[in-house]
């Protein structure tokens, strides 16, 4: 049992960074992502709330609170931040990804009932999260090598003896 309680306190960390890095990413991401974004925050807020009521319910005490994981996080999305969306989004895939790495690690040998029930819904959500924000990434990678395209062309149409100003 001695594990346990680190097991829950590494997933209430990776819960944390995660809602932390959904909140700030509403703020550089494009409009029509906001609403997605503050889902999937609310979500990992949800995680985060269920393993700190069975980290107390089991340990018998508070979990740890982790400020320095917040601020961690807000720094992190800050850095990302000017990276763009694509940089953003690739973050994310990887952090959903990790997430779902470690849940599913975990299942191999929690034996605990109420910890495996708990990480069996949240390893749901965490599935769902992880292809969406793929197929995000992979659709601003496109749409920005098309803009790309637009912007050389529009130089070239510029330079021509056609173009008037």
């Amino acid at each position: 049992m001695t594990s346990l309680p680190r097991l829950l306190d590494w997933f209430i960390r990776l819960e944390i960074m995660a809602a932390e890095l959904y909140r700030a990413h509403v703020h550089h991401v494009p409009v029509s992502l906001k609403p997605m974004m503050h889902h999937f925050a609310h979500v990992e807020e949800h995680h985060r709330d269920v393993l700190r009521r069975l980290y107390r319910e089991l340990v018998g005490k508070k979990p740890p609170r982790h400020f320095h994981i917040t601020y961690l996080a807000r720094m992190l999305a800050w850095c990302l931040s000017w990276g763009g969306p694509s940089r953003i989004l690739r973050f994310e895939c990887f952090i959903e990804e990790r997430a779902i790495r470690d849940y599913t690690r975990a299942l191999a040998w929690v034996q605990h009932p109420k910890i495996r029930r708990a990480i069996h819904v949240i390893l749901d959500d965490e599935k769902i999260h992880g292809p969406l924000i793929h197929t995000l990434k992979t659709f601003r990678h496109d749409e920005c090598a098309h803009i790309k395209k637009m912007e050389e062309a529009l130089r070239h149409f510029e330079k021509s003896p056609s173009y008037e100003r």
